[in-house]
């Protein structure tokens, strides 16, 4: 109906249009739909500066943007990264979020900036871009899933953002207690051939939350949206329908 808005929210170097297939299939259903790019993703600006992309200052954005365009009934939908935002959203503004789907989410445990090879500096890490490119891909996607167009360009932000948003992730409140208070609705949506995100905590996850569902796809990987649209779709449909 008119006083419905779904919210999608992607992860690190995605954009909205990862969420193509479910945007397209949602939009002829009549729902009106809310899909930012996050800051240095897709068409958003990208400024230099750090701070910029703290936690606190994506949470904020995002949170704006909620504030702005949603309605009676409000369902917001992250993969990856952005279920931390969503999980966010969902308790800060508990009243409003009727419904929360994340995709790919992990557990329910505080984030901390990355100490790996995003740590070194932009000129090394530019040169190393390839090898961070192709292991993503080899962890992301299953073995029989080979990756389309659209999900070779993630990743394809700048050199600088991608260090900066992987050092920003910084949220020390994102336990198991403050995922206790989540009082939406909620589906996690699983990809059984991932290996960024283990089952383990997806089911910790699902054990955090009160009203909570778990959906495992046996075949997909971490980027179950774009290997199984249809069977996301079908998921997200049959949840959003639910009493």
């Amino acid at each position: 109906d008119n006083n419905s808005v779904l919210f999608f929210i992607h992860g690190v170097g995605g954009s909205s249009d990862i969420w193509k297939s479910q945007i397209d299939y949602f939009r002829k259903l009549g729902y009106e739909i809310v899909a930012p790019d996050l800051i240095g993703h897709g068409l958003s600006c990208a400024p230099k500066d750090l701070k910029s992309y703290h936690f606190d200052q994506i949470a904020a954005d995002i949170e704006e943007i909620f504030d702005k365009y949603c309605k009676r009934n409000n369902v917001v939908i992250g993969h990856s990264y952005g279920c931390s935002f969503a999980a966010f959203l969902a308790r800060n503004r508990t009243r409003r979020v009727t419904k929360l789907v994340m995709i790919s989410g992990g557990g329910p445990i505080p984030l901390a900036p990355q100490t790996n090879v995003f740590s070194l500096p932009v000129s090394i890490l530019s040169c190393l871009r390839p090898c961070v490119q192709c292991k993503y891909e080899r962890s992301a996607f299953s073995q029989s899933k080979k990756p389309d167009k659209l999900s070779y360009e993630a990743f394809s932000i700048p050199t600088y953002v991608l260090s900066n948003i992987m050092k920003g992730q910084i949220w020390s409140d994102g336990d198991e207690f403050y995922h206790n208070w989540i009082v939406s609705p909620t589906l996690l949506i699983y990809g059984q051939q991932d290996k960024l995100i283990t089952l383990r905590e997806e089911e910790r996850m699902r054990e955090a939350i009160y009203n909570c569902e778990l959906q495992v796809l046996p075949e997909a990987g971490h980027m179950v949206m774009l290997e199984e649209p249809e069977t996301v779709n079908k998921l997200l449909h049959e949840f959003l329908l639910q009493d």
